[in-house]
C-alpha cells in the first residue's frame, strides 16, 4: 500500500502538478480541469484512507474463535417424569401464597407472625410439598435452556417453595414434633443441592445457594437443640455428607454462562434487550455507540468471546481451591477491567471490552458465595457431629480430633485457608479464619445470648468467621 503512496506524492510536487493542470486547462478549460483535480484529490484519499478502512472494517472479520471445547456443556434429554424441574413446578402451580408474604420470611427470620395465618399457609401448601419431596427423588433437574433474554419465574417461586419448607420445620421444631422437622429440613437440603448441582448459569447457582444457606440454618437450629434426639441429628448428619461439592455446580453454571454470553454475542447489535438493560446511553453518545459496534475494529465478536471465555476458564480451574490458593486476578483483574470503561473510546475492540466489563462483577460475587456457602457447610457439618458427641459424652470435646472416626469420616477443611476448620470449647464455636487469613481465636463472636445464627452478613465480615455450637435459647 506504500509503493502507490509515494509514487502519487512524488508526481504532486512541484511542476508536475502545475504542467498536469496546465494541460487541462488548455485541452478543455476550466471545467475538464475542475474534474481532474476532483478526481486527483479523491485518488488520494481513497489511498490515504485505504489502510484505515482495512483496519477499521475488514481486519476485525478475521480474528479467528477462540477455543472454548472446554467450556461445552451437556444438556440431558429425559422424560418429563424424571425431571425435578417438572414436579418443582407442579409444586409451585399446587402451592399458597398469602397475600402478605412477608409472613413466611419473617417466621423463617424468628420474628413473632400471627400463628393461625402461618398455621393456615402450611396446611396449604401440603400438596406443593409433596411435588417438592417427588422432584427431589429425581437424580437431576433441567430447566429451560438459559439465555440473557430468558424470563425466569421459577427462581422467585423456587426460594418461596425454600421458605415453606424452613417455615415447616421451624414450626414443628418448636412445637416438640423433632421427626417431622428433620424431615422438613433434610427435604429443604436434597432440594438446594439439586438445584446447584445443575445449575443453568449465574441465576440458578445464587438461588440455589440461598436455599442452602436456609436449609443450613435450619438445620443449625435444630443440630444445637439438646432435646433433638440422637438419632434425628444422625439424620442430618448423613444429609450434609451427602451434599453435592458446590464446586460442581459452579463449574456448570460457569460453563452455562459463557454458552448465554456467546450466542448473545452472535446476535448482537440484533437484540438489544440485554445491552439496553445493563449499559445505558443517551442522545448523540448512544446513536454513535450504535455505530460503533457495527465496525468490527470496535466490535470483534471473537475477541471479546476470548476475553469472557478466558475469565470463565479461570473461574472454571480456581473452583475447587480455598480462597488462598485462587488467583483472583485471573477472575477479577479489577484494574484492567476498569480501564477498559474508562480507556479510550477509538482503541480496537471497545464495544466489546464494555460489554465484558459491565458482567465482571457477578464473576467475583460467584466465587465468593461459593466459598461462604463451603465454610458454612463445614461449620454445620462439625455443630451435628459435636451435639452428637455431647448427647453421648455429657460435654464438647476437647479438640475435634474426638470426632474422628465415630462421628465423622475427617475434619472439614477450612475453605479460606485450607487447614482443617477451628474450635473453641470454652467460647463453644467453630469458625473460619476468614478472608485475612488469620486466627484470631473465634473472638469476632459477640456474647452468647445476644444474637441468633442468622446474621450473615456481619459474619462475612467478622475477622473469623463463627458459629455457636450451643443452644443459647434456652
Amino acid at each position: 500500500m506504500g509503493v502507490p503512496l509515494i509514487i502519487m506524492l512524488r508526481y504532486l510536487r512541484g511542476d508536475k502538478v502545475r504542467s498536469a493542470v496546465s494541460e487541462r486547462l488548455n485541452a478543455g478549460g476550466h471545467a475538464k480541469a475542475k474534474k481532474f483535480i476532483i478526481g486527483l484529490v479523491a485518488a488520494v484519499f481513497i489511498i490515504l484512507i485505504s489502510p484505515l478502512m482495512y483496519v477499521f472494517v475488514i481486519a476485525g472479520r478475521f480474528t479467528s474463535p477462540p477455543d472454548v471445547s472446554d467450556l461445552e456443556v451437556e444438556r440431558l434429554d429425559m422424560p418429563a417424569e424424571d425431571n425435578a424441574f417438572t414436579h418443582f413446578t407442579a409444586a409451585w402451580e399446587a402451592g399458597y401464597e398469602p397475600e402478605d408474604r412477608q409472613i413466611v420470611r419473617n417466621f423463617v427470620q424468628g420474628e413473632d407472625v400471627n400463628e393461625d395465618v402461618l398455621l393456615e399457609v402450611l396446611a396449604q401448601n401440603t400438596e406443593a410439598i409433596q411435588y417438592v419431596r417427588r422432584g427431589a427423588e429425581c437424580d437431576v433437574c433441567i430447566v429451560p435452556e438459559y439465555t440473557y433474554e430468558s424470563e425466569l419465574p421459577y427462581l422467585r417461586q423456587w426460594r418461596y417453595l425454600g421458605r415453606i419448607l424452613a417455615a415447616k420445620s421451624r414450626y414443628n421444631w418448636l412445637e416438640g414434633n423433632y421427626e417431622e422437622a428433620a424431615e422438613a429440613c433434610v427435604l429443604l437440603l436434597n432440594f438446594g443441592d439439586l438445584i446447584m448441582k445443575d445449575a443453568e448459569g449465574v441465576p440458578n447457582y445464587l438461588i440455589s445457594i440461598a436455599i442452602m444457606r436456609m436449609g443450613l440454618g435450619t438445620a443449625l437450629e435444630l443440630a444445637r437443640d439438646p432435646a433433638m434426639p440422637e438419632e434425628e441429628k444422625t439424620r442430618l448428619a448423613d444429609a450434609l455428607n451427602a451434599l453435592n461439592p458446590p464446586a460442581r455446580g459452579l463449574v456448570r453454571a460457569s460453563k452455562v454462562e459463557y454458552r448465554a454470553f456467546s450466542d448473545f454475542i452472535d446476535r448482537f447489535p440484533c437484540k438489544r434487550s440485554v445491552w439496553d438493560e445493563n449499559i445505558h446511553f443517551h442522545g448523540f453518545f448512544d446513536r454513535l455507540i450504535r455505530v460503533f459496534e457495527r465496525i468490527p475494529y470496535f466490535f470483534n465478536r471473537n475477541r471479546t468471546k476470548e476475553i469472557y471465555a478466558n475469565l470463565w476458564k479461570g473461574v472454571i480451574e480456581n473452583a475447587p481451591l480455598c480462597y488462598a490458593g485462587i488467583e483472583w486476578d485471573a477472575i477479577d483483574p479489577e484494574e484492567k477491567f476498569e480501564g477498559y470503561i474508562r480507556g479510550s473510546l477509538i482503541r480496537s475492540n471497545v464495544i466489546g471490552e464494555t460489554v465484558v466489563a459491565v458482567f465482571v462483577p457477578a464473576i467475583r460475587r460467584m466465587t465468593e458465595a461459593k466459598i461462604q456457602l463451603e465454610c458454612k457447610i463445614a461449620a454445620t457439618r462439625l455443630t451435628v457431629a459435636l451435639n452428637i458427641y455431647r448427647r453421648a459424652e455429657g460435654r464438647y470435646p476437647e479438640s475435634l480430633d474426638a470426632l474422628v472416626p465415630e462421628y465423622m469420616e475427617s475434619i472439614p477443611r477450612d475453605p479460606y485457608d485450607c487447614e482443617p476448620m477451628r474450635y473453641d470449647p470454652e467460647l463453644e464455636v467453630v469458625y473460619s479464619v476468614g478472608e485475612n487469613l488469620e486466627d484470631n481465636g473465634g473472638e469476632a463472636i459477640l456474647k452468647a445470648g445476644e444474637y441468633g445464627d442468622d446474621w450473615p452478613w456481619m459474619r462475612w465480615e467478622a475477622d473469623d468467621i463463627p458459629f455457636l455450637i450451643g443452644n443459647y435459647t434456652e
